[in-house]
């Protein structure tokens, strides 16, 4: 067990002063002031020491209370709000007597300190009513269970230095937690949760929680939200690429500062509209064989044996033919006859021939006498063995005839069977080149240029923004589905996705910064090769194919988790061209309409300086107006379902994926709603790809009830700073006509 290093007051730092955190606690044993003896049950030990874990420094305040330090980002004190870290050594020792013991001695503390109704936190910056609060909230846990957790060792845990002001746990957001035998997160009761303004740390917000510990032998893990590390992306990406999908490829872009891996993923059909026409004449049915081989190249009968005249009534016997056979046993009754009459019957002589030279004069009259009913038996077989012949030959010119047809016919239906596959095939194409025509004709979408275009998507730039990861692991799920949407969408365009631009701070449990401190999305201008190698990575492709003829790259999304609203929605850019302003909304209201989590009304346009340095701002400004660039963000907590004012939590299950809990009970999983996969299906509206897809199996209803407001006064040029508001990300720079009469 690790013994307890030294305390910060010891060290010679102001309790309220960070600056001194410099790494994660390893297995911290935190011992009450003035104990000497060994460690027991009950002193908890901290650990943060593993990926994406974050937790710098931790002060005993009393025996139940422990003020916790976030670690600031590597080389960055500015960013601290994401924490991960383990509580283990726990204590299950109070018996039933000392806890109602303990209630008692609540209960007489609220009657000297009464409180009425639920207090605003962020109003009460004195200690004495912090202290009630917590005395309230231990009050909580002693008198209310919980249906996963049977509350036993009770604690307050206080994360005392949140680098913002403004947080989703004001709005009802609570911790994260799981442990050893329950490995499924799930979110603290909100009553438990308490955000507010401290005097003790510098009036800092403070977000304090209650916790019950209820099984000595678990390792308990809190975070900010739901983690998704780097090591389970690789994992995720391996299993992807074992299932070896001819459409799915994965590419290193290049590699981080520590050698980390930046996957870069194309996700498109590897067959082109070319390919599908050059099949048409080349895709054959099977015929069976009828004679074929006795036709010849000009079409003519090569060969007629009787090898294949099989006739159901005779048997044919092995190593002979019916017609060898018949002829034989004929010619054996005739010449035992010969033999006992002494004739033989030449092949050019008669019977009336024969049977002169055998005149009566030669023998006497008793042995002629004796001849005369064996030559009548002979001449009526004769005559019978004459017949047969002729039978057969009219028999053979019959089969001939037969043979000749039956081949005439199977080459025919060679020929209509070859027929009826290409006019399948054609008929197909044809259905096909209707629906691109009208396509074309009735959209400036797709217009002529590539065949595929490119949608370019990015996520995990902020490492601490977890709910990114799985909004892009939504869409990688969706387009590698065999869905119908999914295989239209592959056919038509190119997606490139990069899902995690800095695996360093993911790895090291950053919020905001690279391993060296940048916050990448701030350095789009001019990225560092050696500072910035991903970035700048992403960006030379970028580049390479807006500079290639062949390659229209039409769409750029940078996906992000936000710490202060609900919903999902977008951050657009002001263009001086009023028509691309006004096509740029298209994309955002067509996503409201799909997703129920999506808020067109919280979507903004807008041109800060502060957000010059990001993607969404450079690439704007570099690609033509044909492109368009998007920062996609996702509350990290909850989104509200249009016409309600009910906040619907994100599960692990739906996670910022983007559904409704209600929606994974349906029997029919792929009607969930995800936000990953509802971004994905607007591209087949926007490029209006609808009539491509002749029966959708699974239905995707459009269950967004929020009205986009629609924008009727004139337009207004000019800075986020000139809103009425005067807050730039929060409200929308301009007021523009509604876009969606231009489609």
């Amino acid at each position: 067990m690790a013994e307890r290093s030294q305390t910060a007051p010891e060290a010679g730092y102001d309790i309220g002063n960070d600056d001194a955190i410099g790494g994660n606690v390893s297995k911290y044993l935190v011992l009450p002031s003035g104990y000497c003896g060994q460690p027991k049950k009950g002193h908890l030990i901290f650990d943060a020491c593993f990926e994406s874990g974050n937790l710098g420094r931790v002060d005993q305040v009393s025996e139940f209370e422990y003020d916790l330090f976030i670690r600031p980002d590597t080389c960055n004190p500015r960013f601290r709000v994401w924490f991960n870290f383990t509580v283990e050594n726990v204590k299950e020792s109070q018996s039933q007597r000392e806890r109602e013991k303990e209630r008692q001695r609540h209960r007489q503390r609220e009657k000297q300190a009464p409180c009425t109704g639920s207090p605003t936190w962020d109003s009460i910056p004195g200690l004495q009513d912090r202290a009630l609060g917590q005395r309230q909230a231990l009050n909580h846990c002693a008198t209310q269970g919980s249906q996963h957790l049977n509350f036993i060792m009770r604690v307050i845990f206080n994360i005392v230095n949140f680098s913002k002001t403004k947080s989703l746990y004001r709005d009802g957001m609570a911790p994260m937690v799981k442990s050893t035998s329950r490995p499924k997160w799930q979110r603290l009761p909100p009553k438990n949760v308490y955000y507010y303004r401290c005097p003790d740390h510098r009036k800092n917000y403070v977000m304090s929680f209650a916790f019950c510990f209820d099984r000595e032998e678990d390792i308990y893990q809190f975070a900010y939200c739901y983690p998704y590390t780097y090591t389970r992306f690789q994992h995720y990406l391996d299993g992807l690429q074992k299932r070896n999908m001819d459409y799915f490829f994965r590419e290193q872009l290049g590699q981080s500062v520590q050698q980390r891996q930046l996957d870069l993923l194309t996700i498109t059909s590897p067959e082109d509209k070319s390919d599908l026409e050059n099949s048409v004449m080349q895709k054959k049915i099977k015929i069976p064989k009828l004679s074929l081989n006795h036709i010849e190249e000009d079409g003519e009968v090569k060969d007629y044996g009787e090898e294949d005249l099989q006739l159901r009534h005779l048997k044919r016997p092995e190593g002979r033919k019916p017609s060898e056979v018949a002829h034989k046993s004929i010619e054996a009754v005739v010449a035992r006859l010969e033999k006992q009459n002494g004739l033989s019957l030449g092949h050019g002589t008669c019977p009336e021939e024969v049977f002169v030279e055998a005149s009566p004069g030669t023998e006497d009259m008793d042995s002629l006498e004796d001849a005369v009913v064996p030559r009548a038996l002979y001449e009526e077989l004769l005559r019978n063995y004459q017949q047969q012949q002729e039978e057969m030959r009219h028999l053979q010119q019959e089969l001939e005839r037969t043979r000749r047809q039956l081949v005439q016919q199977a080459k025919k239906l060679k020929e209509y069977g070859a027929l009826v596959s290409e006019m399948k095939e054609l008929r197909d194409l044809n259905r096909r080149l209707q629906d691109v025509l009208l396509l074309r004709l009735g959209s400036d979408n797709l217009r002529e240029g590539a065949e595929k275009k490119v949608v370019f998507i990015t996520g995990r730039v902020h490492p601490g923004e977890t709910p990114s990861s799985f909004v892009c692991q939504g869409i990688i799920d969706f387009l590698i589905s065999q869905h119908p949407i999914a295989h239209v969408l592959r056919e038509h365009l190119v997606f490139k996705i990069a899902p995690m631009l800095n695996p360093d701070g993911v790895y090291l449990g950053n919020y905001r910064c690279s391993l060296m401190g940048f916050d990448l999305n701030r350095h789009w201008l001019d990225p560092s090769p050696w500072a910035h190698p991903t970035l700048h990575g992403v960006k030379q492709l970028i580049i390479q194919m807006y500079n290639d003829p062949k390659t229209s790259l039409e769409f750029y999304i940078d996906i992000h988790a936000h710490s202060t609203m609900m919903n999902g929605f977008m951050y657009g850019n002001i263009f001086e061209d009023e028509e691309r302003f006004q096509r740029q909304a298209i994309f955002p209201k067509l996503l409201c309409q799909n997703a129920e989590d999506f808020s067109y009304s919280s979507t903004s346009f807008n041109r800060d300086a502060v957000k010059a340095g990001t993607g969404r701002r450079f690439l704007g400004g570099l690609l033509d107006h044909t492109s368009y660039c998007y920062t996609l963000e996702v509350s990290f907590y909850s989104y509200i379902i249009g016409g309600t004012t009910a906040a619907v939590p994100y599960t692990e299950e739906a996670c910022i994926l983007g559904g409704s809990p209600q929606a994974w009970a349906s029997p029919h999983p792929a009607e969930n709603m995800k936000l990953g996969r509802n971004v994905a299906r607007t591209f087949l509206d926007y490029y209006r790809l609808n009539p491509l897809v002749e029966k959708v199996a699974i239905p995707v209803p459009r269950l967004r009830k929020e009205k986009p407001p629609p924008y009727k006064y004139p337009f207004l040029r000019g800075p986020a700073s000139n809103h009425p508001n005067g807050k730039g990300d929060k409200k929308s720079s301009v007021s523009h006509r509604d876009p969606s009469n231009s489609f």
